[in-house]
């Protein structure tokens, strides 16, 4: 697992860095990355006015995603740092599901320090899957769509789940995901 991620004198440098940086440029760039975000929402909606109502002119394209065999932790991560409510997770067999955030949150528990949560972070999906009955993945097969379906279509399903998946024609690939957040 250390392999895998950054150690924490290196990110405790990255940011410190940054920090320092940011204070230096003060209001101004916090101000500037606010109106930049306003402006790109009014453009994104001025844009939208001319596209097809379909799901690939909305949805997120080649969407990060978990695999079964992924450890809890990187996944848990991965959740963290894009601000990820749900992730898709394809299974051994080829199938896809979704983990929530708070099914992970369920599965880590409130302990934060000891073993029972350094093993449960050390586990895989899959193992997490079998262990405990909370922690669940949403069977996708129901959530899937095509690229070209109607944007009323991919609506109509978020009624009943938060998050539609796009797949390819072929195989199991994901081409992306859609989400309340992304038709808005």
């Amino acid at each position: 697992m250390k392999s895998l991620l950054a150690p924490f004198a290196t990110l405790y440098d990255l940011v410190a860095a940054a920090r320092n940086d940011a204070v230096h440029q003060g209001a101004y760039a916090r101000h500037l990355t606010k109106n930049a975000i306003r402006l790109a929402i009014v453009l994104e909606e001025a844009l939208k006015s001319y596209m097809n109502l379909v799901v690939m002119d909305f949805m997120v394209p080649n969407p990060a995603y978990a695999e079964h065999w992924q450890l809890v932790s990187l996944v848990r991560q991965q959740m963290l740092e894009n601000s990820y409510s749900y992730i898709p997770v394809l299974d051994k067999n080829g199938n896809w599901h979704v983990l929530s955030d708070a099914a992970v949150a369920l599965y880590l528990g409130a302990e934060r320090n000891g073993e029972k949560r350094k093993k449960c972070l050390a586990s895989t999906v899959e193992q997490a899957w079998e262990s405990l009955a909370s922690v669940y993945l949403i069977d996708a097969k129901c959530l899937t769509m095509q690229a070209d379906d109607r944007l009323d279509k991919a609506l109509s399903a978020l009624k009943q789940h938060p998050i539609v998946l796009v797949k390819s024609s072929e195989g199991t690939g994901l081409l992306g995901v859609l989400t309340a957040l992304d038709v808005l």
